[in-house]
């Protein structure tokens, strides 16, 4: 009867039809009649329970269901006029509550929270190491590999009263304990800084958490390749422009708090059409690729290369360490940078041009300095275009910066 459901909801038939079409999937196991459900109940369990507020004898219902169901998570689901009463059930019989009707985003939530409990048996002697805040915290923390690892290093920490730490597997310190390892990838250790002494509960603790672990880092390392395809350019590898504008305004924000310097750069190949005429749409992606190349080997970590069109890329760069000193001139180091930028692509040997084609190519940009040429991702785009025109009216093939002669 459970079969890949992972999901007990008691309640009427309209109310379970609208949660089902809010969740987009079909994963609960219904009942309308609360006799049928506890029955269930004996027979199954259930990670979570969902138990609506207006059944019969709901108190009732939920006391039956905590006695019945111990390791579940039972949650309540109420209309807002019920929210007191259900909320004086909270803790002896009910974990938490929903307000009807749920967003899909709180049943997503739901969704996530009883596949993750579902990975969870009792520890040896029937007990569940884990509390429902704290398993809440670890889905929660799924956006990416580090923040489980952080998290589950936290709550590991608290719990045990010492110090624990992710390391590269192999390079844990000397006397270290390794209380858990990670084998995705390159495989991670969580050990104990300091002497450490497990008793039976530790023991149930770690191996709790060991248990879930892989199969969190496994959703983290998902939500962080779709973040990366989401933020990203197909074909070159660079940001998209979307995310440029975003990044650029969010970075440009903290600048202004804390006085530190931010140049932007606008730069285009010349006469790229012609090289998409000449050899053919696939070397002018190749050259498109190769160039965004350039650009990210010569800049810094923290700056921003991305691609906002065609043949157009656009460059944040940024000092994040130190603020702006008086009489400091914020485009010089931008500017040398660019200038490296500018050299290297004259002076590469594009593959796809084939053997003669060293020096061929050449990029002209504009150069536009925060505060002085704008505020915003936007006006410093529109100074740094009018700068890049004016490079292409003169010749080509150079870095222009606003204002300058």
């Amino acid at each position: 009867m459970k079969g890949a459901k992972d999901m007990l909801l008691v309640a009427d038939e309209p109310t379970a039809a609208d949660l089902v079409e809010r969740s987009e999937a079909e994963t609960f196991t219904h009942f309308v009649d609360p006799h049928d459900a506890l029955e269930a109940m004996r027979q199954h369990p259930w990670p979570v329970v969902l138990l609506s507020a207006e059944t019969s004898d709901f108190a009732g219902l939920c006391l039956a269901t905590r006695r019945l169901q111990p390791d579940s998570r039972i949650l309540g689901l109420c209309r807002p006029g019920d929210e007191p009463a259900t909320r004086q059930l909270l803790g002896e019989a009910l974990d938490d509550y929903l307000i009807a009707p749920p967003t899909r985003r709180e049943l997503a939530e739901l969704h996530r929270l009883a596949a993750t409990v579902g990975l969870i048996s009792p520890s040896e002697g029937g007990l569940w190491t884990l509390t429902t805040q704290e398993i809440t915290r670890l889905v929660e923390a799924t956006a990416s590999r580090k923040d489980v690892e952080t998290c589950a290093a936290s709550i590991l920490s608290r719990r045990l009263g010492v110090d624990l730490a992710w390391v590269d597997y192999g390079q844990q310190p000397a006397g270290a304990t390794i209380l858990a390892k990670l084998n995705h990838d390159a495989p991670r250790a969580l050990v104990s800084l300091g002497p450490i002494k497990l008793d039976v509960a530790g023991k149930a603790l770690v191996a709790d958490v060991a248990t879930i672990l892989p199969s969190l880092v496994a959703a983290g390392k998902r939500t962080e390749s779709l973040h990366h395809l989401a933020i990203t350019d197909h074909l070159t590898g660079a940001y998209n422009r979307r995310y440029f504008y975003h990044a650029t305004d969010r970075i440009l924000q903290e600048a202004a708090e804390k006085n530190f310097r931010a140049t932007l750069l606008l730069y285009d190949i010349d006469d790229f059409k012609s090289y998409n005429d000449q050899f053919g749409h696939a070397v002018g992606d190749e050259i498109l690729r190769e160039t965004a190349g350039l650009m990210k080997r010569i800049t810094r970590a923290h700056d921003i290369v991305a691609r906002i069109g065609g043949d157009e890329f656009a460059v944040l760069f940024w000092d994040k360490d130190r603020p702006r000193a008086p009489g400091s001139r914020p485009p010089e180091s931008a500017q040398a940078l660019a200038r490296r930028f500018l050299s290297a692509v004259s002076a590469y040997h594009f593959p796809s041009l084939g053997p003669q084609a060293a020096g061929k190519l050449t990029i002209s940009g504009g150069l536009a300095s925060f505060p002085t040429d704008g505020v915003s991702c936007r006006e410093l785009l529109r100074r740094a275009d009018m700068a890049l025109k004016t490079v292409k009216l003169s010749g080509k093939g150079a870095i222009r910066i606003v204002g300058a002669d």
